[in-house]
């Protein structure tokens, strides 16, 4: 068994949900952020409610599988993310580094805000989640 499948589910997804909630509420121009599991599965979000968080689980894990796979093919190494701008706005979809188990991150931002203003605190988040479910994992 490995540490995060140690720790209680509402642990889990409470970390997951503080750190969301802390990025939307200082960040106003996203709208909506997911933590999921490499497999397509809900931790912790906070969406519109139109939004299936179940669909879009499933769909960044599909969309990060293939980013992976296209990195590979091109021999550049390892995926971190992908990023896909629509004419509405922007989905941004990171691996959240941690040595327990593969996480991922999914962001949902208007067209209002500049790529580099909304994914460098996205990274920031990810990698502070990594680091709590690490330390709490210990």
């Amino acid at each position: 068994m490995n540490a995060i499948s140690e720790l209680p589910g509402r642990t889990e997804r409470a970390l997951c949900q503080k750190h969301l909630d802390a990025l939307l509420d200082a960040y106003p121009e996203i709208s909506g952020a997911l933590v999921s599991s490499i497999d397509g599965f809900e931790i912790a979000g906070r969406l519109r409610p139109s939004l299936s968080p179940a669909t879009l689980s499933a769909m960044t894990s599909s969309q990060l599988a293939l980013g992976e796979a296209i990195c590979g093919e091109a021999a550049i190494g390892a995926c971190l993310n992908v990023v896909i701008e629509a004419d509405q706005g922007r989905v941004l979809m990171l691996d959240i580094p941690n040595r327990s188990r593969k996480l991922l991150l999914t962001v949902l931002c208007g067209d209002n805000a500049p790529l580099g203003s909304v994914l460098w605190p996205v990274r920031r988040c990810a990698q502070e989640i990594g680091k709590r479910i690490d330390d709490a994992s210990a």
